[in-house]
């Protein structure tokens, strides 16, 4: 059965870094139903600087903002290629019509009946998403600060080549933000899926994952072979690899609360700390006795050294977009999550 472009169903993937996405992404790339990209901040880049196309300039600044994403850039998607396509839309073309013919041009024509969309960024923009794709679905997956924060901590960024965090109190704090802002819309449309019932309870997790995919007007999921991940590793960019080894391994249950070894007590205070009321509301139990462990006055010396840090790094990184010459695209969208409430 071959469902027009029109038709296919697209659900975005949604998380912090290091939470597991690439895990499920990959599993869900096993299914020949399901057509799934690798990560990209474009469509979350489109809707804070324009979403619709309305005339030909309109083609060149949607095309540029497209490869103003690095990770866009490695789609496999050429810039003459998208302008020409782009251009062919009819006018005007609203962010779906966008959406759907990328995904068509990245995946080569493909007739899956359903694509995820893999972005960091997308949960500032559910609302939005659910106005101009009201047909679209959205899979969050989230895991213990105290473990997205021990991952980031070791895993050396493709981009910066530093760790991608070093300060547990300000990961704590951004994880709980993503947190709330998709509690506040939460819908039938959307399904918050838990790292550790993955891999715990992978078949059943991944049963509950196929059905909210799935849609009754199209093709079934059916149940895909092994639980290893490794030719969606294959389409991940070589740079990237590093980061995502274990997905052509069988899940590893330890890796749940390898965090109490990894983190010192400091981290972990801080970490919850940061979490604040969501850590236990998502179901992961405060370590009751780390600030202890830590000491006070330890504790306090430690978050003003790393919050020193962190401005530090912000500021490296305002100098980075700079250079790069994407300071005032930066400022647009930190303006655009202040006026969305962050």
């Amino acid at each position: 059965m071959t469902v027009p472009l029109e038709q296919r169903q697209i659900v975005f993937l949604m998380y912090e870094n290091r939470s597991g996405s690439t895990f499920l992404a990959s599993r869900l790339d096993k299914h020949e139903e399901v057509a799934v990209t690798i990560e990209t901040e474009a469509f979350a880049d489109l809707l804070e600087t324009g979403p619709a196309i309305r005339s030909a300039a309109d083609v060149d600044r949607v095309v540029e903002t497209f490869f103003g994403d690095e990770k866009f850039g490695q789609w496999g998607v050429g810039r003459e290629e998208l302008r020409a396509r782009l251009a062919g839309l009819a006018m005007p073309a609203p962010f779906e019509a966008i959406v759907r013919a990328v995904l068509d041009l990245h995946f080569a024509g493909a007739a899956a009946p359903c694509y995820l969309v893999k972005g960091t960024r997308l949960t500032h923009h559910i609302s939005r998403l659910r106005r101009e794709i009201p047909s679209a679905k959205f899979l969050h997956i989230i895991r213990d600060p105290r473990g997205v924060f021990g991952s980031q901590k070791q895993s050396v960024g493709s981009y910066t080549a530093r760790a991608m965090n070093e300060d547990p109190l300000d990961a704590g704090r951004r994880w709980a933000a993503n947190a709330r802002r998709v509690d506040r819309v939460a819908g039938p449309d959307l399904m918050e899926v838990r790292y550790e019932d993955l891999i715990t309870a992978y078949d059943a997790t991944m049963a509950a994952v196929r059905r909210f995919v799935s849609r009754a007007d199209l093709p079934p999921l059916g149940n895909a072979a092994g639980p290893q991940g490794d030719a969606y590793l294959a389409r991940i960019p070589e740079d990237q690899r590093h980061l995502h080894g274990n997905l052509a391994e069988k899940p590893k249950a330890d890796r749940i609360e390898a965090w109490r070894q990894e983190l010192t007590d400091v981290e972990i205070a801080l970490t919850q700390q940061g979490a604040g009321e969501m850590l236990a509301k998502k179901g992961y139990e405060p370590d009751m006795t780390a600030g202890r462990r830590a000491g006070r006055v330890n504790l306090l010396a430690q978050r003003f050294r790393l919050a020193g840090r962190t401005a530090w790094r912000r500021i490296a990184n305002t100098w980075r977009y700079a250079a790069t010459g994407r300071l005032l695209w930066r400022i647009r969208v930190v303006l655009y999550r202040w006026r969305a409430g962050w």
